[in-house]
């Protein structure tokens, strides 16, 4: 993901958190243990600073990578993002899980 930060806001602590919900809203938790329970997110905080050739007013990029396995239930999810305490629908992202097709079957 890459967060883009505005000129104002370079040198600043920036507090994130990626939450996985499901289609009515419902922070998705994980299933096994040791971490039973827990909700799946990701968190943390960056700061960055404006490189020598950024102009004022520029926006500044900040990618952020996170490795997750999931076994997850058919249904629909979102991946919701909160920056400083603030949450926007655009900094929302959807995705579908189907039913496995047994192997060998055409459908």
């Amino acid at each position: 993901m890459i967060f883009h930060v505005p000129w104002d806001e370079s040198g600043k602590r920036i507090n994130f958190r990626v939450r996985l919900v499901t289609e009515a809203g419902e922070v998705v938790r994980r299933e096994d243990p040791p971490n039973e329970d827990s909700p799946i997110e990701v968190a943390g905080e960056f700061e960055i600073g404006r490189p020598a050739y950024a102009q004022p007013g520029d926006d500044l990029y900040m990618p952020v990578a996170f490795n997750t396995q999931l076994q997850l239930k058919p249904g629909v999810y979102t991946w919701q993002v909160e920056v400083d305490g603030h949450t926007d629908e655009a900094w929302r992202s959807s995705f579908r899980v189907c039913e496995a097709t047994p192997s060998g079957t055409d459908n």
